[in-house]
């Protein structure tokens, strides 16, 4: 379940990048942009760790969470 729940801040953090880039963003981060690389590079290497530790329980989580994207494609495309 960690290695899951693990995923999501990193992509959160990834969309700050991207409301950066269409000059949507209003919150000031300071360091930036070198704080939110330093936390996506220490997410990203904790998941790789915890894939290599693992790779069964973090396979399944990965399964998990590509099982329900066609979900959320289907039900946000009715919007």
């Amino acid at each position: 379940m960690g290695f899951s729940l693990g995923i999501f801040p990193i992509i959160t953090v990834l969309g700050l990048f991207k409301l950066r880039r269409q000059n949507k963003s209003v919150l000031k981060l300071p360091g930036y942009p070198f704080t939110p690389i330093l936390f996506i590079t220490a997410g990203v290497l904790m998941l790789f760790l915890s894939l290599l530790e693992r790779p069964l329980e973090s396979g399944v989580a990965l399964a998990t969470i590509l099982a329900g994207l066609p979900v959320y494609y289907l039900f946000g495309r009715r919007k």
